[in-house]
């Protein structure tokens, strides 16, 4: 229990400084161009943008209250950006994307009653298998594999799976 709320704190904030960090280079770069920093400009391009914050740093003086707002907007966001389901409710192509990955072809889960039908890619059977899923309120899914009549008990690759839908699922 303790570690998935470590692992939950740690998505929180790699996403929220990944989205932070996203929005804040455009204009990190344009402040060195228009400050005329040649220098940091160029090295921006070579290290990913970092030259273009340290340079900014050093020009913009941030106060407690800018730093303080700036930490709550990170959290924020990767909390949102962990939990889009909160926003979006559950959709079922991003669900599909969670529960199936890139492996799959089918492009949305189907409602059947309160739970989905989802596909996932399972080795055993070089093809899809349709999963049972029951999603909370958090967008995290337990899924079930869904046996077909011809199959035995012990022919499914995976039975159980579990995930959470998170922003990467809905691009």
């Amino acid at each position: 229990m303790i570690v998935d709320f470590l692992w939950l704190i740690l998505y929180i904030l790699f996403y929220g400084l990944l989205i932070a960090y996203l929005v804040a280079l455009i204009p990190a770069a344009v402040l060195m161009a228009r400050r005329k920093a040649w220098a940091y400009f160029a090295a921006g391009f070579v290290t990913f943008g970092l030259a273009w914050f340290v340079g900014a740093i050093q020009v913009v003086d941030f106060s407690k209250r800018s730093i303080l707002i700036g930490c709550g907007a990170v959290l924020l966001v990767g909390f949102f950006a962990t939990f889009p389901v909160l926003l979006t409710g559950v959709q079922p192509g991003p669900l599909q994307s969670s529960v199936g990955g890139f492996m799959d072809e089918r492009d949305e889960c189907k409602p059947k009653g309160d739970d989905w039908v989802c596909w996932s890619y399972d080795n055993s059977i070089s093809g899809s298998r349709p999963y049972l899923v029951d999603v909370g309120w958090d967008g995290c899914w337990e899924a079930t594999a869904i046996r077909r009549k011809w199959e035995s008990p012990g022919s499914i690759g995976e039975p159980e799976v579990s995930g959470c839908v998170t922003l990467i699922h809905y691009f």
